[in-house]
């Protein structure tokens, strides 16, 4: 099993040392507020872009914090720190706060943009903009959401194809 660290975050899929049906967890908290001037200010490239390249492996971060992460792809569809889980993939105990999800083609979410996975022990809290099947937490859901929420008023989202919406206070 790999520790994922933010170069781990970003390799995973893109590497083949990092392959999409690995196993990570997260070691520590991270601060992700650099994604912001990646890939041309374009942001974070989701893990496991579309349908056909799913994250299929194990994602725990350990009650491990994701701060400041920023995708801003309004062209794109399937945006999200996951932009698709597929079936067998798992993304567990896992925190997103803050930063903003921004896609366009479909499927965004705060933490995952199209689910036929399991997504538990999560949340979300940033800003999600997108159009068609856009939630707080899941843009779209085709498998399991469990324990989970996303921050109603600070997601700028009223629902989400899977956990509870929060308010800010509930949140905390």
């Amino acid at each position: 099993m790999k520790s994922a660290p933010s170069r781990t975050s970003r390799r995973s899929g893109n590497d083949p040392g990092y392959p999409l049906g690995g196993n990570y967890i997260l070691t520590q908290d991270l601060d992700a507020s650099v994604t912001a001037i990646w890939n041309s200010s374009a942001g974070f490239k989701p893990i496991g872009t579309d349908y056909n390249n799913p994250f299929t492996g194990t994602f725990d971060g350990q009650g491990h914090v994701i701060s400041g992460l920023v995708i801003n792809r309004p062209t794109e569809g399937d945006m999200g720190l996951f932009g698709s889980v597929g079936s067998g993939g798992e993304i567990m105990n896992l925190g997103i706060e803050g930063g903003a999800v921004t896609g366009g083609g479909g499927h965004t979410g705060g933490l995952v943009g199209e689910n036929f996975g399991m997504v538990t022990n999560c949340y979300a809290t940033g800003a999600v903009t997108g159009s068609g099947d856009t939630g707080g937490l899941v843009g779209v859901n085709e498998g399991t959401v469990t324990v989970s929420f996303w921050d109603a008023l600070t997601s700028g989202q009223t629902s989400s194809a899977g956990g509870t919406g929060c308010s800010t206070d509930q949140m905390k």
